[in-house]
């Protein structure tokens, strides 16, 4: 895998530069006040570093950790010594589970650090046998299989209060369109600290347990209406 160019100025007005999900768009919601898409995020291996050491250590302990497996910020600490492409997002993973009634959502855990922190790897990575084995114990890899998502897309910095307000949003869109979600979810952040706020890139994502038949079925009803 090759490592994609990028400058210092474009990120800095929200350029990353690398390797992103092929996301497939499945629909819009444009008939909603708070909009969302429904998309394809296509399987993946992921690099993760678990809630307890991200919580026990501090909020954002885990992006060096992980950082250092591909070699961002040194030499990759990998069995292979090889240098793996950076990706976007960075996914991060709650303890939080979603309650039958989103409104007694009591918080997210991202204040906190209560979030394991994962890197999607490059797609030229499609199998744990193929991965560079990371050095560090405190990372684990997985095989993360194709899925349907509920994507909510915003802007500015991330905070416990705006991250509930737009997982609220979502799941309460979600839910009066008739599709069928779980108790899991995932904050996905696409830029680094020094990219100003507006031009940054957050979603909210929110597994659908739909299949893409039966989806596809509820939303026309729902554009119908």
């Amino acid at each position: 895998c090759l490592r994609s160019p990028y400058t210092t100025m474009g990120i800095v007005f929200g350029v990353t530069g690398v390797e992103q999900p092929a996301f497939k768009i499945i629909a819009r919601s444009t008939w909603n006040a708070s909009a969302y898409e429904v998309r394809m995020r296509p399987a993946c291996v992921a690099a993760r570093v678990s809630t307890q050491i991200q919580s026990s250590e501090g909020n954002g302990k885990a992006f060096p950790i992980l950082a250092g497996y591909i070699g961002v910020i040194s030499a990759p600490k990998n069995d292979s010594n090889t240098s793996i492409s950076m990706t976007a997002p960075v996914v991060q993973t709650p303890t939080t589970k979603i309650p039958a009634s989103v409104n007694m959502l009591s918080g997210t855990g991202y204040d906190n650090g209560e979030m394991s922190m994962a890197f999607l790897l490059p797609a030229c990575y499609t199998t744990l046998e193929a991965c560079p084995k990371p050095m560090d114990e405190r990372i684990e890899l997985s095989e993360e299989p194709e899925c349907l998502i509920a994507v909510a897309t915003f802007s500015g910095w991330c905070s416990e209060s705006v991250v509930k307000r737009h997982l609220q949003e979502l799941v309460a869109s979600t839910a009066k369109d008739g599709l069928s979600t779980g108790t899991d979810w995932q904050l996905a952040q696409y830029n680094p600290p020094f990219t100003l706020p507006w031009f940054r890139t957050n979603e909210i994502w929110l597994p659908i347990k739909n299949s893409e038949e039966e989806l596809l079925q509820v939303l026309e009803k729902v554009v119908k209406k």
